[in-house]
């Protein structure tokens, strides 16, 4: 008698576990997609928690806990990882992080930039501080520039270079006339730091013509000069 109830103990375990499995692994999917387990207690109680199957709640509230302290342990350990990894990027210019800044809306403030060496007209384009609306402005320019000029055009967001044993993430790369362009957007003195360090890494690849847009005022020695060549295709070939 004591085996049988034991089993059907184990089977309503079982049993109630894959009642909850899907709505768990929701759950989970959710709180690692996004490292964080906020909401995760208020969604469980309004999916998986019902009055008329008391004895699946209850067993899916436990399963629910032990999921939740396994997350909490794993976020901890991925958030310290992701820190790294940011600060790392950071101090070796590998990868640019943009955040809004509304205090450029207080200014009256233009990018300075070395876009025109490429052929280009002087524009001045004022800088808002909403990255995307900042981006946008930019993209608008070279596009009005190689349409004015009929110079073929294409580019890519978020592009990753090779340099040597690291990769670059590039806010830009910019085709221009059949030409590869990294191209940066900078607004603090950080991003200025990160600027000047991965443009070295680039020269040390053979890219020497990096472009930018800057909020703050720095020179460049060296400016990018349009190549003639349409099979050119500067240190990412």
């Amino acid at each position: 008698m004591q085996a049988l109830i034991l089993i059907a103990g184990i089977l309503i375990i079982i049993y109630n576990l894959f009642v909850n499995v899907s709505n768990l692994n929701s759950l989970a999917s959710h709180a690692l997609r996004y490292n964080t387990t906020n909401g995760y207690w208020e969604a469980y109680f309004k999916n998986c928690v019902s009055l008329r199957a008391i004895i699946s709640s209850v067993v899916g509230t436990i399963f629910a806990f032990i999921l939740f302290v396994i997350l909490e342990v794993m976020i901890l350990f991925r958030g310290e990882a992701i820190k790294k990894e940011i600060n790392l990027a950071k101090s070796t210019g590998l990868k640019f992080f943009y955040e809004n800044d509304n205090s450029w809306a207080e200014k009256t403030a233009f990018f300075e930039t070395n876009i025109h060496t490429v052929g280009f007209d002087k524009k001045s384009i004022q800088v808002t501080g909403v990255v995307r609306l900042d981006f946008a402005q930019i993209l608008t320019f070279i596009k009005t520039e190689c349409e004015n000029k009929s110079l073929p055009l294409s580019y890519e967001v978020m592009q990753e270079i090779k340099l040597g044993a690291d990769t670059a993430t590039v806010p830009f790369l910019v085709n221009i006339k059949y030409v590869d362009y990294p191209l940066y957007v900078i607004y603090t003195q950080e991003q200025l730091m990160q600027f000047r360090t991965v443009k070295d890494k680039f020269a040390a690849a053979g890219i020497s013509d990096v472009l930018y847009f800057s909020a703050i005022p720095f020179q460049i020695t060296k400016e990018a000069t349009v190549q003639e060549s349409v099979e050119t295709r500067p240190g990412l070939a």
